[in-house]
């Protein structure tokens, strides 16, 4: 079962600051995406932190229009400076079921995600550096950015958020078993069609549904 988001105005959101226990140093974001389109610049996937005068980090995927890196996976983490991440290009395709991991550590300004694409590793290209990371907020919202931009078209199952970076075999454990992993796991939504979408993680954090479908 899946969210079928359709690339207009389609998303999930949590209540202002639901999420307890995010706003941390090390962070894990999980998911299971499967875009029918590609998008001309970007489409957002995840945003953790929609507070504009606060830091914010985001998961998305790059377009044809995309200067840089195209059809890859695009991290961002808000700062004096934005430090922006992404994988070679093609490295995501479309109209297939494909695992999304990125470990973060924003505790330093040298410090790098990790992205692994169905469980490997990914080489980055730092597009932006970022200087004097913001803190963000508790609020988690799904397929739209911030400011309600870059829509994603396509499906989209078994979201996770750890507050603690995971080990490659954590990863893997997490994306086929999901839910099997519980230590640090702060949002859980499987996506399986509820109104709202519930937060299995302990936290409570349900997701608004606006738009996306059962896909």
């Amino acid at each position: 079962m899946s969210r079928n988001f359709d690339g207009v105005n389609d998303k999930i959101a949590t209540a202002l600051d639901a999420v307890t226990g995010i706003n941390v140093n090390v962070t894990t974001m999980l998911l299971w995406v499967n875009e029918d389109t590609l998008a001309v610049a970007r489409q957002q996937l995840l945003t953790i932190g929609i507070d504009l005068t606060t830091g914010r980090k985001n998961l998305a995927i790059t377009g044809t229009g995309y200067v840089g890196n195209t059809n890859a996976v695009r991290f961002f983490q808000a700062g004096t400076t934005d430090g922006i991440w992404v994988t070679p290009t093609n490295s995501i395709v479309t109209g297939k079921w494909t695992h999304i991991a990125v470990v973060y550590d924003r505790s330093a300004t040298t410090n790098d995600p990790s992205i692994y694409i169905d469980f490997v590793l990914q080489t980055l290209t730092e597009e932006s550096t970022p200087a004097t990371i913001q803190t963000g907020d508790d609020t988690i919202q799904l397929g739209l950015s911030f400011t309600d931009t870059n829509d994603f078209d396509g499906r989209m199952a078994y979201v996770q958020v750890f507050a603690r970076g995971l080990s490659l075999e954590e990863i893997r454990q997490a994306a086929l078993v999901p839910g099997s992993l519980t230590n640090g796991l702060r949002w859980f939504l499987p996506l399986w069609g509820g109104a709202p979408e519930g937060d299995y993680s302990g936290t409570g954090a349900s997701g608004t549904v606006t738009g996306p479908l059962m896909g």
